[in-house]
């Protein structure tokens, strides 16, 4: 293996790296892959596993750079504890990058199809393990560096971001084969040209038209005023009983701040209350206060809890308050945060600790977060379950017109993290073809669009107030209805590709 090879390797990881939040150089994935196929031609079975497997280490290592932070600041460990941590998380997810290369330079050895084309198939399949496997891990999916490209992604109210993750890997590998034909002078790629722009020109011309469809819709649907509160408490004293009155003077200078009339609905972020909103307390005497001078509907997060048979269960929750100070529903977090909710694996990590330390492990929630006002239906995300899409179609599927998602996402720190999450929470507006409005305790809080743009953001880590207004519209989407058909077809092609070769082989 030359040191060009591994040049290139690290340039992919690097590029990829450069396309996603927050610095947003999103052109770059389309020819990212474009180095390390470069250094795969020709090479051994292993020898393509190291390069790719080297590539997506160097792209994971970049993109969750985070980690170091949260482990080392809320999870009480040491820096280069941290630091290993970070090394075998990003050695697990490259293992999809080195398994979805190695398997199509596989079936290219043996004869059957090019990797130029069964590359894009292959991909998704193993993307969609990473995404799934070990509770699921689907943070910034390839496809999600497009979320600025508004009309190449609006595709995914069909195919979901896998159909992104689909488009962006072939135009890599017909650049690849079209460089590949003007330096050895081989056959001209007629095929994967003309697969490639007969997609890509689809997909745009769909979702120029999806845009201005979904504009239409926008502007005669029924709107629902909204008021999100960004606090910004800061981690340390977020859950320090002295600081909790100074909390609440936060959260109530900034929602009856005036600010673009009286709204219909008050957001505030995850965990917005550091205590249980369901005891009664002066706190909660203090909030309902707060909803009588609004006269709106409050959604927050609180911590909360249920008994048993005199087993107790904490939940992170949300509350649905009337402006009457009625609680009108709450949903409790089902898709928990490894190590921020609850630690897995506690006999074997014994040395990490829970980053809320308050608060004892939470339990999963059991329902969907479909929540009611007004005769209005809402659903409710909490923190980053806004980037599992299954969870969020069970949501509209009954019969959520808008989402809402709260998170804390100081964790983070001034990391990239928090554009990163943000940039996740568009491909649900698109796939579902509703408002998303994100309340974040230090930012972003964000409103978007159902064509997944971003109308308003905030800075982090300053107190900040988000006003707009959400229509409530109703566009059925074929992934709404489906799911992650797409995968399915990508899995079936993947498994005539591999039969296919090895049959061949065979004979």
């Amino acid at each position: 293996m030359k040191v060009k090879d591994l040049i290139f390797a690290v340039s992919s990881g690097l590029i990829l790296f450069l396309s996603f939040p927050k610095i947003d150089l999103e052109p770059l994935a389309f020819g990212a892959f474009i180095p390390l196929l470069f250094a795969l031609k020709g090479k051994r079975k292993s020898q393509t596993f190291l390069l790719s497997l080297l590539a997506g280490i160097i792209f994971n290592l970049m993109l969750f750079h985070w980690v170091v932070v949260v482990m080392r600041d809320y999870g009480g460990l040491p820096f280069p504890l941290a630091l290993v941590i970070l090394f075998l998380m990003a050695c697990y997810l490259g293992l999809y990058f080195g398994l979805s290369f190695t398997v199509a330079g596989f079936i290219e050895r043996r004869g059957g199809f090019r990797m130029t084309i069964t590359l894009p198939f292959i991909w998704v399949f193993f993307e969609y393990g990473k995404s799934h496997l070990l509770t699921g891990f689907p943070w910034e999916n390839l496809g999600y560096s497009q979320y600025l490209f508004l009309p190449f992604v609006q595709g995914a109210d069909v195919a979901g971001v896998y159909g992104i993750s689909f488009l962006i890997v072939l135009c890599n590998t017909f650049l690849f084969s079209l460089l590949t034909f003007f330096n050895k002078k081989k056959e001209f790629p007629w095929f994967e040209m003309c697969f490639t722009l007969f997609l890509v020109v689809t997909v745009l011309w769909y979702g120029y038209g999806r845009i201005e469809y979904v504009q239409e819709r926008v502007r005669e649907g029924e709107a629902v005023h909204v008021k999100l509160i960004q606090p910004n408490i800061a981690q340390g004293v977020k859950w320090n009983p002295a600081y909790q009155e100074e909390t609440m003077k936060i959260l109530e200078s900034l929602s009856l701040a005036r600010r673009d009339g009286p709204p219909d609905l008050i957001i505030w972020p995850e965990a917005a209350t550091p205590f249980y909103f369901q005891l009664k307390s002066a706190y909660t005497m203090w909030v309902e206060h707060i909803i009588h001078q609004t006269r709106a509907c409050l959604l927050f997060g609180s911590p909360a809890f249920t008994v048993e048979r005199s087993l107790v269960r904490y939940h992170n929750s949300a509350f649905l308050v009337s402006s009457e100070g009625k609680v009108l529903g709450r949903y409790d977090k089902i898709h928990l945060v490894p190590f921020g909710e609850y630690v897995p694996l506690q006999e074997l990590l014994f040395f990490v600790h829970k980053m809320v330390e308050d608060i004892g492990d939470f339990s999963p929630g059991e329902q969907p977060g479909v929540l009611s006002f007004q005769g209005k239906n809402l659903g409710v995300l909490i923190c980053y379950e806004i980037i599992f899409p299954e969870l969020v179609r069970r949501c509209v599927e009954q019969g959520a017109s808008f989402l809402v998602t709260i998170t804390n996402d100081a964790w983070f720190g001034r990391t990239g993290a928090p554009y990163q999450h943000n940039s996740m929470a568009a491909f649900r507006a698109i796939e579902n073809r509703v408002f998303v409005a994100r309340a974040a305790n230090t930012g972003i809080t964000s409103l978007i669009d159902p064509a997944g743009k971003i109308i308003c953001a905030t800075e982090i880590f300053t107190p900040a107030i988000v006003t707009g207004k959400i229509t409530l519209i109703k566009i059925p989407t074929l992934y709404n209805r489906y799911g992650d058909i797409f995968v399915l077809v990508c899995a079936v092609f993947s498994a005539v590709f591999l039969a296919g070769s090895l049959l061949r082989k065979k004979g």
